[in-house]
């Protein structure tokens, strides 16, 4: 296990940069789907202690339990996307819709909770979406894309860091895991003609951080 409170990969910092840290005029809504541990390796802890709040997903009981315990500002939900619609859930627990970061990370539930997710009623300004495609290949990649463009809504969306590595040498599929979206007809993004310049593919998370809040 990570023991750093806090993402292993900077998707927490590159969250913040992007969004704001410490100057937001409203609260900040985060869905973290496979939240996994709720402090170490966690995308969201960080966010939280910094004001945000949202929900946590995750099939593992004792995970929910210990977010429970220590996410005070949030509320963890236990669900197996291959059995449970996400939904109810979201509209339940009054989910903005428009969320400003999405952590979606489910491993085997990936397939099943892209094609239920509700991307026809939420939009997101961020998301980081783990496709595993070092070995995986392509399957959750091409799925997330044709998802998007069924609901109508790929328009509003674009990749702006693909295939990031965890570690290694770059540009090598078998260290790619990740593609982190974003919403360009959404503040901050919309109108912003440094995104093109800022797109990576194949880069080291750390590269990909800094290339994006430099």
């Amino acid at each position: 296990m990570n023991d750093v409170a806090g993402s292993k990969e900077l998707q927490d910092e590159m969250v913040l940069k992007l969004l704001g840290h410490g100057t937001l005029t409203e609260p900040k809504f985060f869905l973290d789907l496979g939240s996994g541990h709720p402090i170490f390796g966690n995308n969201t802890v960080i966010l939280e202690k910094a004001g945000w709040k949202g929900l946590l997903f995750d099939k593992n009981g004792s995970a929910c339990t210990q977010a429970d315990k220590c996410r005070g500002h949030s509320k963890a939900i236990c669900c197996d996307f291959t059995q449970e619609e996400i939904l109810p859930y979201l509209v339940a627990n009054h989910t903005p819709h428009i969320i400003d970061y999405i952590s979606f990370d489910v491993d085997d539930g990936t397939l099943a909770l892209i094609e239920q997710f509700p991307f026809e009623q939420y939009q997101f300004r961020i998301m980081t979406f783990e496709h595993d495609r070092y070995h995986r290949g392509n399957v959750f990649k091409d799925a997330m894309i044709a998802r998007l463009q069924r609901a109508g809504v790929a328009g509003r969306y674009t990749i702006i860091a693909e295939n990031v590595c965890f570690h290694g040498t770059q540009d090598h599929p078998e260290n790619q895991f990740e593609d982190w979206w974003v919403n360009t007809l959404q503040p901050p993004f919309s109108g912003m003609l440094e995104l093109e310049d800022a797109y990576s593919t194949g880069k080291h998370y750390e590269d990909v951080v800094q290339r994006l809040t430099r």
